[in-house]
């Protein structure tokens, strides 16, 4: 297992205040062992240029999504 940070072990007790430390630094460890998988599938697809433009078409429709704010705005924010 990797050495604690402090922060993440705080903001991991802050939702999971049930857990024992030893739950809490298993829980610490599933999240970076996760975190590292998506790096390393990202990394794969960045450097796949077929890949990247799958990933591209399936993500570009919640790209240019967004929810419409209630009530009046004289303002309207804008989508790039």
């Amino acid at each position: 297992m990797t050495t604690p940070d402090p922060q993440q072990d705080n903001n991991l007790r802050r939702f999971y205040s049930h857990l024992s430390d030893a739950a809490l630094e298993e829980a610490n460890e599933s999240l970076r062992q996760y975190v590292a998988l998506a790096l390393r599938v990202f990394e794969r697809i960045e450097h796949d240029p077929e890949a990247w433009a799958r990933f591209e078409a399936l993500t570009a429709s919640r790209r240019n999504s967004r929810i419409e704010p209630e009530g009046p705005q004289t303002n309207p924010p804008t989508v790039p």
